[in-house]
């Protein structure tokens, strides 16, 4: 009898272990699991992992790869568009589609100004005060299917004033990662007879 109770304990135990180990997602499935919003927030929890995880995020798509050779995707809606934007004084790299997980910017927690427009209406989109975190970025979610007129101010009108320009594009197949914000002085920006730095992509 004694026997018997404890098969039946150790067959329990083992069935209750196979059912655990079968109701764990993998970090693909949990990721899987997000929407677009909390895709991004958790990419950034992973900046600089040791765990060889990698996200890039497209117009399409955020999409990652785990070490154990998975991938999993979330999907963007058809309406908004994600752009992350590195301003620089002195020193950028060449970016297309932003890796949340390992791009850096030369400006890390820096205090700025956004402004961002329609270049077409004039409407303005974004007027706020912001802060490129610990990777030097700016993380935006916007309007799709725009060309937008962004303005960054860096420092005060006491001080060395700073500002970036550059017009970008929200359309399917655009940049998601922009680099290309120098960052001049006021008066520099002024002399500039195109008055934006870049043109989007047409």
């Amino acid at each position: 009898m004694l026997k018997i109770i404890s098969l039946s304990l150790m067959l329990t135990l083992m069935t209750s272990t196979y059912a655990d180990a079968n109701t764990t997602l993998t970090q693909a499935q949990e990721f899987q699991s997000l929407n677009h919003i909390e895709a991004v927030e958790q990419a950034k929890k992973w900046y600089k992992n040791n765990q060889n995880i990698k996200v890039q995020i497209t117009s399409k798509e955020i999409s990652a790869s785990f070490p154990d050779g998975s991938h999993s995707s979330v999907e963007i809606p058809y309406d908004t568009f994600f752009v992350s934007i590195a301003p620089w004084i002195n020193t950028t790299h060449p970016c297309t589609n932003h890796v949340p997980t390992g791009c850096t910017g030369e400006l890390i927690n820096k205090d700025m100004h956004l402004v961002i427009k329609d270049a077409k209406s004039g409407k303005t989109i974004k007027n706020e005060k912001i802060n490129t975190g610990n990777d030097g970025f700016i993380d935006l979610w916007l309007p799709r299917n725009k060309t937008l007129n962004v303005s960054i101010h860096y420092g005060s009108n006491t001080e060395i004033y700073l500002e970036a320009k550059e017009t970008i594009s929200t359309h399917t197949g655009e940049r998601t990662c922009i680099t290309s914000m120098k960052f001049k002085t006021k008066s520099e920006v002024r002399a500039d007879p195109n008055g934006m730095d870049h043109k989007a992509h047409q």
